[in-house]
Formats: structure tokens, sequence, C-alpha cells
């Protein structure tokens, strides 16, 4: 199937294996039953998570951008943080794994770590369409059903930035978060703007 015929049926190329599939849901199901669980596997998930939403990105820019070169910046620079890939030498990007099924929801740099901004976009995987969520609260309902989809969010840092300023400016670990359709968490420091970044793959420039 050619890239042009998956983006009409909004099929993801991208295939997660079933095994970390299950331990993606399998920790979504403790989380929400508020089960234990061990600092390990808080590591393992980051982990899993981040390695996917790398390699689910260059997949994705590569077709989009093929005249471009695009590179994973980690194989060119080491212990630098502020950027995951690069583009023709100018487009930095900061990536991240995400598979909460209740929101999105990742952590920015606290000001004050200005390296850890030099990057112009920030995409946010998002994998928790591929597990079941419904568990604990959700256990009757269809809301946290899965629906095959992998949803990136292409964020401009700028954007990003502005919040950290607007209301983090002090914070040490600030985060961001948009609350779900069909969630039962609560809404503080919801902002529903993150939403129209959703399905997004704008990169000006590239």
């Amino acid at each position: 199937m050619t890239f042009i015929e998956r983006e009409a049926l909004k099929m993801p190329s991208y295939i997660v294996p079933q095994d970390d599939r299950d331990f993606l849901e399998a920790y979504c199901r403790d989380d929400l039953t508020r089960t234990s669980i061990s600092r390990e596997r808080q590591t393992q998930r980051r982990q899993l998570l981040n390695r996917h939403a790398m390699a689910f990105t260059l997949e994705e820019l590569r077709a989009r951008h093929p005249g471009s070169t695009v590179v994973d910046a980690n194989t060119i620079k080491m212990n630098n943080p502020g950027y995951d890939i690069l583009i023709d030498d100018r487009i930095r990007i900061q990536v991240k794994g995400r598979c909460w099924k209740e929101m999105i929801d990742f952590a920015i740099p606290a000001l004050e770590k200005e390296k850890a901004w030099q990057s112009d976009f920030w995409i946010a995987v998002d994998f928790a369409g591929l597990i079941n969520g419904c568990f604990g609260r959700y256990a009757n309902t269809t809301e946290m059903a899965p629906n095959g989809q992998i949803d990136p969010y292409t964020l401009p840092t700028a954007f990003l930035r502005k919040i950290a300023e607007d209301g983090f400016a002090t914070s040490k670990r600030p985060r961001i978060r948009a609350i779900k359709p069909g969630s039962q968490y609560s809404k503080r420091h919801h902002m529903p703007e993150l939403f129209r970044f959703k399905g997004n793959w704008s990169i000006t420039g590239a």
C-alpha cells in the first residue's frame, strides 16, 4: 500500500508489535485500577514509547518529505538535549512518545534549561488508540476502547515556550495536558487548544 493510499484510508503503516501493545495495555489497566506500578516498569514503558515514537516519526517524515534529509540527531550528537530529529540541517524536532487513555500529557523543560529549548517543533506521538482502556471506572463504558490509530501532535516550540512563560515561569517540571473526550480525569490545567495540533504534520520550512 502506498503512502497516499494509506492516507486516504487513515491507516498507519507503522506497526507496534503485539508484545509491546500487551505491555502498554497491562500498564494502562494497572494505572486505571490504581494497582502499584514499579519504577522499573515506569522506566521500561517510557523507553519503549520513546523508541516507537522515534521510529514512527522518522518513517512518517521521510515519507512526507522524500526530497529532504531526515536524520536521527541522536546518532550525531551525544548528551545534548533539545532535539531528536534534524531535517536538512535546519529544522530541529523533539519527539515524545505518549500513551495515556484519558489525556495527552507531557513534560516541557523549565525555562532555565535553555539547551532543552533548542528545537523548532515538538512531535508528541500518542499510541493510546492501540490499546484497550476499559478498566477501573471505565470498565462498563466504550469511551476508552481502542480505535487502532496512532495520533501525532506537531507543536511549534514557540507555542510551548509561551505556555511555559505564561503559566509555569517558576516551575521546575512543568507539564501540559489536554483531557480527551469521555475522560473523567480532572480538568485542572486542561489545555483544549492542544487538540488543534492533533493529526497535524505541518512543519514550516520542510
